[in-house]
């Protein structure tokens, strides 16, 4: 991982969702490089994707 998608991921469990277009306005990227990041975190099961952005996993297992 690198230092983008650290910072991504860390900015993912703290809020515990967030947009595409909103982690693209925040690390100055353009929306299809934050979306091969998050294909990248998903694929090693740290986040869940959705239509236009990304789920903590850690929120995930807090729900009932």
């Amino acid at each position: 991982m690198n230092e983008r998608q650290k910072n991504m991921f860390d900015l993912i469990q703290q809020k515990g969702k967030i947009s595409t277009g909103k982690l693209a306005s925040l690390f100055y990227v353009s929306p299809m490089t934050v979306r091969r990041d998050l294909a990248d975190m998903e694929k090693e099961g740290l986040i869940r994707r959705y239509r236009g952005g990304a789920l903590s996993r850690m929120k995930e297992q807090e729900l009932p």
